[in-house]
């Protein structure tokens, strides 16, 4: 009889789905408490992302792997976690920007326009006002929960080849020849 290799997929929805859960409501504490804007804060995001990848390629070669997992699988694990999680976080953007806060979008726009001015404060208005339209354009539900998307897909490979390398432990061939 031959062995039937463990679902990747499965293993990823379900993390998948803890990490999305954990970030939207770490977004609406961050909101609550008026700190959506805090990159400090919004940095946290990262390490609670390592630790789930961290969490699920350990839960897959541990229970599901008999205790072994290659550095392809543990990175496939860990990456389409991100990227899962990364949809559903989107949508969650989009709705959150879209329906519930559609304000918060002029706020953002107002400190990226403090920022532009204490950064560049060579720039006469023309300048500013142009660096605004094209930050406009960009500032609306749709591009934010697409790059947002993007971003994590970037990130979530990234940290996929960190766990996937911390993370591995291969079979020794020679114990599995009888």
């Amino acid at each position: 009889m031959e062995n039937q290799k463990p679902s990747v997929l499965g293993n990823c929805l379900r993390y998948a789905l803890i990490l999305a859960v954990i970030s939207i409501l770490y977004s609406l504490l961050l909101y609550s408490l008026g700190q959506m804007q805090n990159k400090v804060l919004g940095f946290l995001a990262f390490a609670v992302l390592l630790v789930v990848m961290i969490w699920a390629v350990k839960d897959f070669r541990d229970k599901k792997s008999g205790g072994f997992v290659s550095f392809g699988t543990a990175f496939r694990i860990g990456f389409f976690t991100g990227l899962f999680a990364g949809i559903i976080t989107g949508i969650y953007t989009y709705l959150f920007f879209k329906y519930f806060d559609p304000e918060m979008i002029g706020q953002m726009l107002a400190k990226a326009e403090e920022n532009f001015i204490e950064q560049n404060p060579n720039m006469d208005d023309s300048q500013i006002e142009l660096a605004m339209s094209y930050t406009r354009r960009f500032m609306q539900p749709a591009w934010m929960a697409f790059w947002g998307f993007l971003w994590n897909a970037v990130v979530s490979a990234v940290l996929g080849l960190i766990v996937a390398a911390i993370m591995k432990k291969e079979e020794n061939p020679m114990n599995s020849a009888v």
